[in-house]
């Protein structure tokens, strides 16, 4: 699809979950017709963009009916400073978009030794 045929698409937003296991954030987000090809993931200052293109194909001649939808997923997160920005991984699997966040070294507990004096 070319950049002038995206900028007249359609937009909406992906349906998502949000998840924490251990030390580890996750974002599923529902994408179907979405491959890996078409999906775009990016980080920009403190924001996630997740941007899939999903396109039926044109067929020849007229439409008589046409409820599939066209267009372009785009979500937009705002992280917060205890993410790892260096260390976001994004897989597409059956129209699913899995990114998993890593929290900062610096802020998952530690241990504090403590001496005797």
């Amino acid at each position: 699809m070319s950049e002038k045929e995206i900028n007249e698409q359609r937009y909406f937003a992906a349906r998502y979950n949000i998840y924490k296991t251990g030390y580890k954030m996750f974002l599923d987000l529902e994408m179907p017709g979405v491959s890996k090809e078409d999906l775009n993931i990016q980080v920009e200052g403190n924001h996630l963009m997740v941007e899939g293109v999903k396109s039926t194909g044109q067929l020849a001649g007229k439409y008589r009916i046409h409820e599939m939808k066209e267009g372009v997923y785009r979500n937009i997160f705002t992280l917060d400073d205890t993410i790892d920005k260096d260390k976001i991984e994004g897989a597409v699997k059956n129209g699913i978009v899995n990114i998993s966040l890593d929290i900062r070294e610096s802020e998952k507990p530690r241990k504090i030794e403590i001496v005797s004096k």
